[in-house]
């Protein structure tokens, strides 16, 4: 019971949903914004750390995971 309810989920989970934007995607995340800006920086700032990485101890997943996880922040707070 619990596993039919498990793939039943994820089948759902998986399935395309039409999503509506409500502003234009080309303007949502743009170089011209202090939104696209703060996700590039935040995103050379997590490269720059990789390239860094035996320097400062740290693995290459940490900065890359967490810089992914901010710019998936700002976007939905964009949109």
């Amino acid at each position: 019971m619990m596993r039919r309810r498990l793939v039943m989920m994820l089948a759902l989970g998986c399935t395309p949903v039409v999503a509506y934007a409500s502003t234009d995607v080309s303007t949502l995340m743009s170089g011209d914004s202090l939104w696209g800006l703060l996700a590039i920086a935040v995103f050379v700032l997590a490269y720059v750390l990789v390239i860094g990485e035996e320097f400062i101890a740290l693995p290459k997943s940490n900065p890359v995971i967490l810089a992914a996880d901010i710019i998936w922040v700002i976007v939905a707070l964009v949109a």
